[in-house]
């Protein structure tokens, strides 16, 4: 375990310190101390105030580079060890994104940015969305119960494409095999399934949308 030489001062229960309240009145703490005796209690608050965050400092380099800190008058070296551990805790400019595959938490930086697929299904219908690409698919139902040859019926997406729709595939699933659905017309927000002019049988399945 890497060492830090940087040690709080008067940190322990029931230390010798000036209290809080006190110590933000004293007049010390802008003139600082004049010729005469200061308390101990005032001095050791000065010095633990100032060791304790020369303490945690340290504490934050070590935990950042595993690296020693030591009390040998080297500013040279601790200022660079403390731009490394600065380094550490934020992202990198020339190699973006390393630090956090470095650290396994992929997951969590794209959570964050909202980067990740969605999806939502009630068994029937289904929108999902490709996080890292544009593409879009989208799944439904239809239904013509109607036996007229060339009726049609017009489905809502489940969520519409955000630019455009690009095609629209229905495939019966009732109603017998029939190589007379299309569909007629589609937007970004619904299409319309159609079966031929001759198919006087009723026609219901599920569309596959794609788009962008």
């Amino acid at each position: 375990m890497a060492k830090n030489e940087f040690l709080p001062f008067a940190i322990g229960a029931g230390a010798n310190v000036t209290s809080q309240t006190e110590w933000a009145a004293l007049q010390a703490l802008v003139t600082g101390f004049s010729s005469g005796k200061a308390s101990s209690a005032q001095i050791n608050k000065a010095l633990r105030q100032s060791t304790f965050i020369a303490s945690a400092m340290a504490q934050f380099i070590i935990s950042k580079t595993n690296a020693d800190i030591l009390d040998n008058g080297n500013i040279e070296s601790f200022v660079s060890k403390f731009q490394s551990a600065l380094a550490f805790q934020s992202l990198s400019r020339n190699n973006p994104g390393a630090d956090i595959a470095e650290d396994n938490n992929e997951l969590s930086f794209r959570n964050n940015l909202g980067l990740n697929d969605t999806m939502s299904t009630d068994n029937y219908g289904l929108w999902w969305n490709a996080a890292l690409s544009s593409l879009r698919i989208r799944i439904g139902g239809w239904n013509i119960p109607n036996t007229t040859g060339g009726t049609g019926t017009t489905v809502i997406f489940p969520q519409a494409f955000p630019d455009a729709c690009l095609i629209v595939i229905p495939v019966p699933s009732t109603g017998g095999a029939s190589e007379q659905i299309g569909c007629q017309s589609f937007t970004n927000t619904q299409a319309v399934i159609q079966k031929g002019a001759s198919d006087t049988e009723p026609r219901s399945g599920k569309y596959l949308a794609i788009g962008y």
